[in-house]
């Protein structure tokens, strides 16, 4: 897990939360970069339980990012 944010109110992340927050983004770079990880593999069906239990195929289709929904299927 990673730090985000200032040191005072620093929260932590899992590789798959941040990756349904790339995908709500737009973020394709870090998609790709994410997806790419194969040791240990990044759960791409993930359920965020902070965006209604919608995994990053969800927001990312929600959001009109198509190629990022290609990336994920």
């Amino acid at each position: 897990m990673e730090p985000i944010g200032k040191e005072e109110d620093e929260i932590e992340v899992t590789f798959e939360q941040a990756l349904v927050y790339a995908a709500r983004h737009g973020d394709m770079d870090e998609v790709q970069e994410m997806v790419a990880v194969r040791s240990p593999p990044v759960d791409v069906n993930y359920m965020d339980e902070g965006m209604s239990k919608n995994t990053a195929l969800h927001v990312s289709a929600a959001n009109g990012h198509a190629d990022i929904v290609k990336v994920l299927l």
